[in-house]
């Protein structure tokens, strides 16, 4: 029963749930043994104009043969595949640094893209997908910055010619030379200037 209730209905690999409490059992572990891990974000953009068009069936048969494309090349011993939500699916990498991740996500992302272009039904090759990649603890130093980051970094690589991304930011480089106290401060100016940012956008005038 208990495995039930971490697996998705639609596609059958891990859900959000499990993704929270597996996350943090490999952040411990990160901590423990000194060891980096990674997560990849894999978002499927537009989805909803697909399925409005296609219909929520034929939205479904894909996600579910996505899932099973990701799941055929996923290393059980080191990778977690889980759908993140409605139209992104995550993968915790244990004992994985930023080359390896990198490494993994353009497996990954072949592996979509040629599944995307050779079935030919239903529109599905012109569908848009990107990655994001972030590393714990050297991008990011929590389990909250850990998926943030994640989740920015593929928003952001859909301009990116490949597809997929690094987290990186200008905070992070500055918060391996800085001490504790500085690093309180730079995470103050960091929320400052995202409130900011969230004010602009909703600022008219």
């Amino acid at each position: 029963m208990e495995e039930l209730a971490y697996k998705d209905y639609l596609t059958g690999v891990y859900n959000y749930r499990y993704f929270h409490k597996k996350l943090e059992e490999e952040l411990k572990k990160t901590d423990s043994c000194g060891k980096p891990m990674s997560i990849i974000m894999i978002g499927f953009h537009d989805f909803k104009k697909y399925t409005d068009k296609y219909g929520i069936d034929v939205g479904d048969k894909l996600l579910k043969d996505l899932s099973s494309e990701m799941n055929s090349i996923i290393n059980k011993d080191k990778h977690i595949l889980c759908r993140f939500s409605e139209n992104i699916f995550s993968i915790i990498l244990s004992e994985t640094d930023e080359a390896e991740a990198l490494k993994q996500a353009e497996i990954f992302r072949n592996k979509i893209d040629k599944y995307l272009h050779e079935t030919d039904e239903h529109g599905i090759k012109f569908l848009n997908f990107s990655l994001g990649i972030s590393v714990y603890p050297c991008l990011a130093d929590s389990k909250e910055e850990l998926v943030k980051s994640a989740v920015e970094a593929m928003q952001n690589s859909k301009h990116s010619p490949t597809g997929v991304k690094m987290y990186f930011s200008v905070f992070s480089d500055l918060k391996d030379k800085l001490v504790q106290t500085e690093r309180e401060l730079l995470g103050s100016l960091q929320t400052l200037l995202s409130i900011i940012d969230v004010r602009d956008h909703y600022t008219y005038g």
